[in-house]
């Protein structure tokens, strides 16, 4: 009696444990959020916990009826636990396997037709209850659907057990270690089932697959637990790691190398097989710089040759820890910057080109500044002198030749001056050195500089600025003033007029200067042109003058420089007021 008693406490201490156990994995994988697989798990563990609690009933239990009942209505829930843990490993793969919608089909018919038999006569097959060690146990006769049944059963079992096995051989290490748990916790319920029906068992009589849970999910929990079953999936390696250039390397902490990614494999040419479950050092012994990276984590460019030539990577280390702060892996990060650096080489081979290309065109512009001006100067001076001397002459074709040369000789020099003030704007080599200006005092210079124009075309020109002062580049300033007071003149008609005025604006802290005359006026559609390189906007002025076309264009560029802003109104045959403000000279205490 003592061996019945501890036999019997034992199956069902056996039972509630496995249930109380399945509970616990069921609620864990039910907590993981957004994941099919982890769902899936949580659904297996409820049926074996289920199974658990069925099981302990049975041994209480001495009506045939309650029996067959209990029996069946396992069998029914129970129908899908193969399946279940099939689409699991098909899932946690992302393998495919189109009949599974089939298997599961089945079972759900399998499982009807079980509800159904609970109510079908139950002496067609034989149902009695035989007593072990005075345990209650259900014996009958096989029926068509207990073959269904077991057909169904190990069909889904050898297929999960030949996927596990095939990706046993075709995983990383890591991963191996999940599969290989997962195939023992599946492997234990399906060997001791298989035994039991050629009658054998270690507790003759008994059908002890919902013990062999217990056991099973002990090697599940070392999946879930140890290797991160349902968090680290192979699936979430294939498509995130082996998608990316860059090489990854998964290192444990006790330096053994536990994963690499395809990139790996092809730069160094290693093999996944290979080198997985080997010493970091040792796998990788030929690259010095990598091995004192992992040693000191500290992040750094290298240079790294391989049969397929060399190539640049910034490596960096990442610590895996798990909620504990305890390190599960460090992950080496080898970023493939081999493109970037050939474009920097490339770039700093364009960037001397070009130095030397800026070098040549300075000085070109030197030359032509040191150059030309002074045989312009020469030519200005001599064309000044002969007009003097013809002056009182009666051969008026050799006078207009002489007034010819003279206006050719200042167009082309101040095209030169022009041209030579742009390109130091565009090279950068003007230097910008503000001081404090009385605007009146410039604007008076700017007068005389180009008054002889005035005077010949008889236009009043009138400086009505007022005593304030600005902050600006004076030789700048002078310039812009020059060239829009010599544009003022060329538009307008002999006996015009010309005011020049200014207005302080406060809030803005700057002085405007407008150049105001009674010329042709400009329209809408020349005004949006005037101030770009690339269209032509010289025209002849009333008394047929020629300009350059870059004067203005120079205005706009030194008054940006000087951090001001310049604009024009004007209408055709009326006038036309060009304005520039610049920074107000502030007045100290």
């Amino acid at each position: 009696m003592n061996y019945d008693f501890t036999i019997f406490h034992f199956i069902v201490l056996l039972n509630v444990l496995s249930s109380l156990f399945s509970i616990f994995l069921a609620i864990t994988a039910f907590v993981i959020k957004n994941n099919r697989v982890a769902f899936q798990f949580g659904l297996l563990m409820s049926i074996f916990s289920v199974w658990g609690v069925f099981k302990i009933f049975t041994f209480f239990i001495h009506s045939l009826e309650i029996q067959i009942f209990i029996f069946n209505t396992v069998r029914a829930v129970t129908i899908f636990t193969p399946g279940i843990v099939l689409l699991i490993i098909i899932n946690y793969l992302k393998q495919k396997v189109g009949f599974i919608k089939f298997l599961l089909f089945v079972a759900v018919l399998l499982s009807i037709l079980s509800f159904i038999e609970n109510f079908n006569n139950h002496s067609d097959y034989n149902y009695e209850i035989a007593y072990i060690n005075t345990i209650p146990v259900l014996r009958f006769e096989p029926s068509l659907l207990s073959a269904v049944y077991i057909i169904y059963l190990y069909f889904c079992l050898i297929s999960t057990i030949i996927i596990i096995i095939y990706n046993l051989f075709h995983s990383s290490l890591y991963f191996k270690r999940q599969l290989f748990y997962i195939l023992i916790a599946i492997a234990i319920p399906a060997f001791n089932d298989l035994l039991f029906r050629f009658n054998i068992s270690p507790i003759p009589g008994h059908h002890l697959t919902p013990e062999c849970f217990a056991i099973g999910n002990y090697f599940f929990a070392k999946a879930l637990f140890e290797y991160n079953f349902l968090k680290i999936i192979p699936i979430t390696r294939k498509i995130v790691m082996d998608s990316l250039e860059d090489i990854i390397i998964t290192v444990d902490p006790n330096n053994i190398v536990i994963d690499v990614n395809q990139s790996c494999e092809s730069i160094f040419g290693f093999n996944i097989n290979d080198i997985n479950g080997k010493q970091f050092e040792s796998t990788f012994k030929n690259y010095e710089e990598l091995i004192y990276i992992y040693k000191t984590s500290k992040s750094k460019e290298i240079v790294i040759k391989t049969n397929k030539g060399f190539h640049h990577f910034f490596v960096k280390l990442s610590k895996v820890l798990d909620k504990k702060n305890k390190e599960l892996a460090t992950v080496i990060i080898l970023q493939n910057i081999t493109e970037i650096k050939q474009a920097e080489l490339k770039l700093k081979k364009y960037s001397e080109e070009l130095e030397k290309i800026n070098f040549t065109k300075d000085r070109f512009f030197s030359i032509i500044s040191h150059d030309l001006r002074n045989p312009f100067n020469a030519l200005i001076g001599i064309s000044d002198l002969l007009l003097e001397k013809v002056e009182n002459t009666q051969d008026m074709e050799l006078k207009e030749f002489a007034t010819l040369i003279n206006e050719a000789s200042l167009k082309a020099y101040k095209l030169l001056e022009n041209l030579l003030e742009w390109s130091r704007i565009q090279t950068g080599t003007i230097k910008l050195e503000p001081m404090f200006i009385k605007v009146k005092d410039v604007i008076n210079e700017s007068i005389e500089t180009v008054g002889l124009s005035s005077i010949k075309k008889s236009i009043t020109m009138t400086n009505e600025i007022e005593d304030t002062s600005i902050y600006a580049d004076y030789n700048m300033v002078l310039t812009i003033l020059r060239n829009l007071i010599s544009n003022a003149i060329k538009f307008t008609n002999r006996n015009g007029k010309i005011i020049i005025c200014s207005k302080i604006l406060k809030e803005q802290n700057k002085v405007q200067i407008n150049i105001v005359d009674s010329g042709v006026g400009i329209s809408e559609e020349d005004i949006t042109k005037i101030f770009s390189i690339d269209q032509k906007n010289s025209k002849p002025g009333t008394d047929k003058e020629i300009g350059t076309g870059l004067g203005l264009i120079l205005c706009k560029e030194f008054v940006q420089i000087n951090k001001g802003e310049i604009f024009i109104s004007s209408k055709l045959n009326e006038g036309t007021t060009v304005s520039f403000t610049m920074p107000m000279a502030r007045i100290e205490n």
